[in-house]
């Protein structure tokens, strides 16, 4: 019991062996030979595609077939090395068709083979005794070329006895001119002769002429012909693989039931059948692979030689005919799978394209059903192989039939691990659909989709791929209209898995976002400190939304800018293939990082735009009236601050004195600076024209767009008559931000270094020119946090003449006069403010009038009472804040300090407002951040992502450097309407003065 036992056991080890035997031979590499590599005595097996030794007692008759010696004859010849030889009698030799034997007589010997030639059949079919020469004439040439149309050499039974004995008698049924004994051991209604087209069955006349010779032929083993069994095999294959019976015989089920019973050792079914499908999935395929390699420990390896093109691997193949006639086996160009290139040259000089370039390259068209007709007339069979180490290895290409069916389900269009893999295709066939001889064909099958998969083995960088597979999916048409026109696609697919690249980039943008979410918080933080809030609220929350949406936007900005640049440096860079550029249809993570972005940024500049808007502005008028009218400082003031009532007469006089006093001072001043604000509001460091024009004149110009084909292609100038990949979004993403970045980078520092040194520096001047007008600037942004611009004249006045006015530049210049600056013997003159909440307050309460959305109309424009008000309210505003600046203004006190190195860095103030304000010297004139000019990267970078969004799905850069332009547009003009009508609202300068 114990030994049964164990016996079972070592049996199914034993079979589980010769299972992974069978499988790791299908990734066997084996040197091929070619016919005429074999010797005389040896012939051409197309099974196994090399030299065998011809049986005893014969040699090579053809390439592909022996025959016997001349003092033998054949029992029996099948083709091939099928074949047994015996002794002739003596004094006889081989007849012509050499299966039997026959004297040659001295008329024999001495025939005029020039003239004549030498036969053994009589005019009646019948042999003769001996050999007869005959006298060439045109009765005896048809009779030549049709002695064999009776029974030999073309006879063939299915009894090994009597084999030279059979004549042609009722006994035997005749298909395609062989002769099958109708003994009852193989009946011709077991023989089903149908193939499937969609739900519709066609009886073939193709296969009720063939199948049952070539399964006969090929069905004994002792006799067995090759080239039957190749024409068995490519009838099974002109029906996909499908067997379309479970009893009786179809092509598949008869070549099925051919296979040796038990498991095999090999992926051959048995001498001389053909090998046309694997005996694993295809992924077991791939497992075989990742853990056997080739059978011998290697790995394919793509290396690049030049322009990313591999010499080291070409496509080799055997090319059969229907009928199972061996043609050639020899290299191929991919071309030759690619039926647009018979449609015109143009198709065949793109198609010239190295298919081991990591280049994904498709190319479709539209073909006649009578074009394809004309291809299907005589079909072609392939079986495709990889060739290297310098052709002297090859290596079986597995096909992946898509419409292979197992019952009713297309299993390799389903799960690896069910998906079957076969070895022969063809490309265009009309034969089988043909129900009678002479018929035209109901329907033309051909190859729709013709793709080669090649795919990079995960996690190495080595250049490792798997072995290619070829993809096809069949369709099939009618013949009624040959007018009609199809799609057909030929593709070189590259693939990779992309999960730790996805992955990078993913973990990437979540701990970056992860800190968004942290700097926006602490960014809602301060703006609550400095809009002097003492509790969150909506505002609030909107606000940390905005910043929230800002610095996500620049976390897939850069992440997106950064991976981009990753895959060209590498990609482009790279000797052997380890990275393969993913599909349009595989950038999901670069299609969500574009848009995202893209949208997140375009609600950062519309925040912008809106916030830089809504600033309260004020400009202060130090002129003094030049009367002997006293000022009234002294006596406002501390009625604005203490809120004071007065008698009202004494009121309406306080009013008018104020108006003759304020309208004593020429407003041109403050209109000259109010207008140069106005310029400024869209000025920019780095010019967007100058910009676009640069990136083009690098794409288009310089033509660096040509390194953002999906190829390793490093150079910018290609040959016409060379196949260009299609654009890569990911490359152009790298290209057009490379270029957008380095030329905004030299824009800036041509600004910073040289632009504002030697030719104008237009925030500095607006200083100047404020200083020149006796005019200073508040800019509140928050409300408690703004910017101070002081623009005191250190001469007292400026509504002077223009000698006077140069006299006094003349004694700035010589440094008689005093600084220009806030503070004694200081040139500072910007700064960062923060004030207490009280002078906020007072502020508010004075500028209300001045805030009344109520409209002026022109005709009563400066006499309306409305007006006066809100001229009376400018004007108390305005000496408020020359108390304030003067720092006469009790418990509105301010200090002038500097900030420290961190409160640089994080833009905050460390120092809490609540009795004193503060002024934080300003060097680097922050107040330009009320500007476009101070939001320069974020504005570039909206512009950079705008151009990067149209171009990656548009894969146009003008259309893109187009759209940026008009969208800058769109913006500068939003800013300056929005911009002009705040400047008139917060200031009183009517914006028809606003140029």
């Amino acid at each position: 019991m114990n030994s049964k036992r164990i016996s079972i056991v070592l049996k199914f080890f034993f079979t589980i062996i010769n299972l992974v035997s069978s499988q790791i031979t299908s990734l066997s590499t084996f040197t091929i030979s070619k016919p005429s590599d074999c010797l005389v005595s040896q012939y051409y097996d197309t099974t196994r595609l090399t030299c065998k030794p011809c049986p005893a007692n014969s040699q090579q008759a053809n390439s592909f077939d022996c025959k016997c010696n001349q003092d033998y004859f054949a029992k029996y010849d099948n083709g091939g090395g099928s074949l047994e030889c015996e002794k002739c009698p003596d004094g006889q030799i081989q007849s012509r068709d050499s299966f039997s034997c026959i004297t040659c007589d001295t008329d024999c010997k001495n025939c005029d083979l020039t003239t004549s030639y030498i036969t053994d059949t009589g005019l009646d079919g019948n042999k003769l005794t001996a050999y007869r020469c005959i006298k060439c004439d045109s009765r005896d040439s048809k009779l030549n070329k049709n002695s064999c149309n009776t029974c030999f050499p073309l006879i063939f039974s299915l009894q090994d006895e009597n084999i030279n004995t059979l004549t042609c008698d009722a006994n035997f049924l005749v298909y395609n001119s062989v002769l099958v004994n109708n003994d009852g051991s193989v009946v011709p209604s077991e023989y089903t002769y149908n193939v499937q087209f969609g739900t519709e069955l066609i009886l073939s006349d193709y296969f009720k002429t063939n199948l049952i010779p070539a399964h006969t032929q090929c069905k004994k083993a002792t006799r067995r012909n090759a080239t039957a069994c190749q024409h068995l095999a490519n009838m099974c294959m002109l029906n996909q693989y499908t067997s379309l019976v479970e009893v009786g015989f179809d092509p598949c089920r008869a070549l099925n039931l051919l296979k040796p019973t038990g498991i095999q050792e090999s992926i051959y079914w048995g001498d001389l059948i053909p090998w046309i499908t694997y005996p694993q999935s295809y992924a077991t395929y791939i497992s075989n692979y990742e853990n056997y390699g080739l059978g011998n420990n290697k790995f394919l390896k793509l290396n690049f030689d030049n322009k990313c093109k591999s010499a080291q691997f070409g496509f080799y193949a055997n090319e059969y005919k229907l009928d199972g006639t061996f043609v050639q086996n020899s290299p191929v160009e991919i071309s030759k799978f690619q039926l647009c290139n018979y449609l015109s040259d143009s198709f065949y000089l793109a198609s010239k394209i190295s298919p081991f370039s990591a280049t994904n390259y498709i190319q479709t068209c539209n073909l006649s059903v009578s074009t394809l007709l004309e291809f299907g007339k005589d079909p072609k069979i392939y079986e495709l192989y990889l060739k290297f180490e310098n052709g002297s290895s090859l290596l079986p290409i597995p096909v992946k039939i898509l419409n292979y069916k197992i019952g009713n389900n297309e299993v390799n269009r389903g799960s690896e691990r069910d998906q079957v893999l076969h070895r022969r295709f063809f490309m265009v066939e009309s034969l089988s659909s043909k129900q009678t001889n002479l018929g035209q064909p109901k329907y033309i099958r051909y190859a729709k989709s013709f793709k080669i998969n090649f795919q990079l083995i995960k996690n190495q960088y080595e250049g490792k791929i798997y072995p290619p597979v070829v993809e096809i999916d069949y369709d099939f048409v009618s013949t009624d209209n040959l007018d009609k026109t199809l799609g057909i696609t030929f593709e070189i697919f590259y693939s990779s898995n992309f999960e730790t690249q996805d992955l990078a980039m993913w973990i990437t943008a979540g701990i970056l976002c992860a800190a968004s979410f942290i700097w926006a918080f602490f960014r809602t933080l301060v703006w609550n400190r400095r809009s002097g809030k003492l509790a969150p609220d909506l505002i609030t929350l909107f606000k940390f939304v905005m910043f929230l949406c800002s610095a996500i936007g620049n976390v897939f900005f850069l992440v997106l800018i950064a991976g981009s640049i990753y895959w060209l440096i590498f990609y482009k860079g790279q000797n052997i293939a380890y990275l393969i550029l993913p599909t349009s249809s595989q950038e999901s993570v670069f299609i969500v990082m574009v848009v995202i972005s893209f949208v997140l940024k375009l609600i950062d500049v519309i925040h912008l735009i809106f916030t830089q808007t809504s600033y309260d502005i004020f400009f202060i008028d130090w002129e003094r009236p030049k009367s002997d009218t006293p000022t009234l400082i002294n006596q406002l003031i501390p009625q604005i601050v203490s809120g004071d009532r007065t008698k009202e007469n004494d009121k309406e006089n306080l009013i008018k004195n104020e108006l003759m006093e304020y309208n004593k001072i020429s407003c041109w001043r403050t209109l000259f600076v109010a207008n140069e604000w106005n310029e400024l509001q869209t000025f920019r460091k780095i010019d967007p024209l100058i910009q676009l024009i640069g990136v083009l004149f690098f794409l288009k110009v310089i033509n660096l767009e040509a390194l953002t084909t999906a190829d390793c292609n490093t150079s910018i100038t290609r040959d016409p008559n060379e196949y260009q990949a299609v654009y890569s979004g990911i490359l152009r993403i790298a290209m057009a931000s490379s270029m957008y970045l380095g030329i905004g980078l030299f824009q800036y520092v041509f600004y910073i270094f040289f632009y504002i040194r030697c030719i104008s520096d237009k925030i500095g001047q607006f200083v100047d020119f404020c200083s020149v007008s006796n005019i200073s600037m508040f800019i509140m942004t928050h409300t408690q946090y703004g910017y101070y611009i002081h623009g005191r004249s250190p001469h007292g006045y400026s509504d002077v003449s223009m000698q006077q006015m140069s006299k006094a530049l003349s004694r700035e210049e010589n440094d008689i006069t005093g600084k220009r600056g806030l503070g004694q013997d200081s040139d500072q003159q910007t700064f960062a403010i923060s004030i207490s909440s009280k002078l906020s307050n007072e502020y508010s309460k004075v500028m209300i009038p001045i805030f009344e959305k109520k409209t002026i109309r022109k005709s009563s424009a400066f006499t309306g009472t409305e007006f006066e008000k809100r001229i009376l309210a400018y004007s108390h505003l305005n000496k408020f804040l020359m108390g304030f600046i003067d720092n006469i203004l009790r418990n509105l006190k301010y200090k002038i300090i500097r900030r420290n190195f961190l409160e640089n860095i994080l833009n905050m103030e460390f120092k809490e407002p609540i009795k004193t304000g503060y002024f934080y010297a300003d060097e680097n004139k922050g107040f330009e951040r009320a500007l476009f000019s101070g939001q320069e990267r974020k504005l570039f970078v909206f512009d950079l992502i705008t151009f990067l969004f149209v171009d990656y799905f548009a894969k146009n850069y003008v259309l893109a450097a187009f759209c940026v332009f008009i969208v800058v547009k769109i913006y500068n003009g939003l800013r300056n309407d929005l911009g002009r009508r705040n400047i008139s609202r917060k200031t009183l300068v009517d914006k028809r003065f606003l140029i």
